[in-house]
């Protein structure tokens, strides 16, 4: 879980999914795993090892002054 505090206020990532089933081709064609594992900051919070797309799938917990906000889009 990732969390940051930005004066009086926190914001936490809650992950439902995170995953390699879906592939980068559904939203970018020229995205093969031969053109995307030479991209070294891709690795290892955007593809994996084998240049497969992660996709998160994640809602924003924010609290601020006793109030919590969900962001689920």
């Amino acid at each position: 879980m990732q969390r940051w505090q930005i004066g009086d206020v926190s914001i936490t990532r809650i992950i439902e999914t995170e995953d390699t089933l879906m592939s980068a081709a559904v939203m970018v064609p020229e995205a093969t795993p031969e053109k995307v594992l030479p991209i070294d900051w891709l690795q290892p919070h955007f593809i994996d090892a084998q240049g497969h797309l992660i996709s998160s799938i994640f809602s924003l917990l924010i609290e601020s002054r006793g109030k919590k906000i969900v962001v689920d889009t």
